[in-house]
């Protein structure tokens, strides 16, 4: 039922003509007619008693009324509620692709299942995170196998590690990478605090630090991989979008890493936030 014409059937009783109204909501007094002509047919009763003076009501009409009155207040009332709940908001910061991957696709995610939110990203380097975390000037870290012990730490999704070569690299046409494999190039690390395990497997396979550059983003190690000048190490997830990287398994090499959400405490919203994570992986990319 149209709710413009229950307010309309109200504005009548006050102002005693249809041409009144009419002349109050600047519209025609034809069209105030057809509304309550129209209301009189669902209702299935004569409402109003037309005159050339004016309209009363019907008994029916009457007997309407409290009900009317209380259909328009409880609808102003929803409304009202709708438009003072403020929106879901949430603050995470990051500070690598693959992070960011998950982000975007959280947001996405809580856009399909119709729960959209304001997630405002924060990019720091590393060692930012957890004074961001510690000054509220965040309200989740999205990280590589993050562990804070002050804080809370939920996994997010598990991958494992795959060397990522440039296409235009002879190892690009290799199934499985060896050791001896992943000597021909430096190897550049995004963090050693996220491949601390990565690296001493390498330590332990004889690699020289010498030969180990570490990159002042994730974005630097991609281009380094893209270009052929080093040899990178990433999670098994779909390659990065237009970077010439191919992804292959390294023998003997069992490394994995989490993605995790670190925060202060539950809220609502975290709780909504981190649900939506764990679903988007899977809805996304499937399980890795």
């Amino acid at each position: 039922m149209d709710i413009e014409k229950l307010r309309n059937f109200l504005l009548i009783i006050q102002e005693g003509t249809f041409t009144a109204v009419a002349q109050k909501k600047f519209i025609s007094q034809t069209a105030i007619s057809q509304q309550m002509a129209k209301l009189e047919a669902q209702f299935g009763t004569t409402l109003f008693n037309r005159t050339s003076n004016g309209v009363t009501l019907t008994d029916a009409g009457r007997q309407l009324i409290p009900y009317v009155e209380d259909i328009v207040a409880a609808y102003d009332r929803m409304q009202g509620s709708l438009k003072e709940q403020p929106p879901h908001k949430i603050r995470v910061a990051y500070c690598g692709y693959i992070e960011a991957l998950v982000l975007e696709n959280t947001f996405l995610y809580l856009h399909q299942i119709g729960k959209p939110m304001v997630i405002s990203p924060i990019n720091l380097k590393e060692p930012e995170l957890d004074k961001a975390l510690s000054t509220q000037q965040c309200d989740v870290i999205l990280q590589i196998s993050g562990e804070r012990t002050h804080f809370t730490t939920q996994n997010i999704t598990e991958y494992h590690l795959l060397a990522g070569v440039s296409s235009i690299s002879e190892l690009a046409r290799r199934q499985t990478l060896t050791v001896q494999d992943l000597k021909s190039l430096p190897i550049i690390l995004h963090s050693i605090n996220h491949s601390r395990n990565l690296f001493q497997w390498l330590k332990s396979k004889g690699f020289d630090e010498e030969r180990m550059i570490l990159a002042n983003s994730q974005s630097e190690q991609m281009l380094m991989v893209s270009l052929n000048q080093a040899i990178g190490f990433f999670p098994s997830i779909p390659n990065p979008k237009g970077l010439n990287i191919k992804l292959l398994p390294v023998a003997d090499l069992h490394e994995a890493f989490s993605v995790t959400a670190t925060y202060r405490e539950e809220t609502e919203d975290i709780r909504a936030f981190v649900e939506a994570a764990k679903g988007a992986i899977t809805f996304s990319w499937g399980t890795v």
